[in-house]
């Protein structure tokens, strides 16, 4: 038998990387604080236009870890533009961690 007539594996998934350094940042936010991944906070965003559904949800995750008070109307306001066009699937989890960084970093009413 040729090696033609095996069946190839299915490349990797391309999400991968972006999932797996999303989750890195994640991780290293816990350990050594939000300082040490702010500066990606663009890249981060850029994540929750990815076409995996799994590297959005970490890019969510990671962009609720990463807010304090210096940076969270921006992040807020990145997500708010964000919901329209957001996935079905992703709406509900954005809106709760939208309120629970909204209630916590909020300084006033009309923020």
């Amino acid at each position: 038998m040729s090696d033609s007539s095996f069946p190839l594996p299915p490349p990797p998934p391309l999400a991968l990387p972006s999932y797996l350094g999303l989750e890195t940042m994640a991780r290293l936010a816990q350990v050594e604080g939000n300082d040490a991944v702010t500066q990606h906070e663009a890249t981060v965003l850029s994540s929750l236009k990815d076409a995996d559904i799994s590297v959005r949800r970490r890019a969510l995750d990671l962009l609720f870890v990463m807010c304090d008070a210096s940076n969270t109307a921006s992040i807020v306001g990145e997500l708010v533009a964000y919901l329209v066009t957001a996935d079905v699937a992703i709406r509900e989890e954005m809106v709760l961690k939208i309120a629970i960084v909204a209630e916590k970093y909020a300084t006033d009413l009309e923020w």
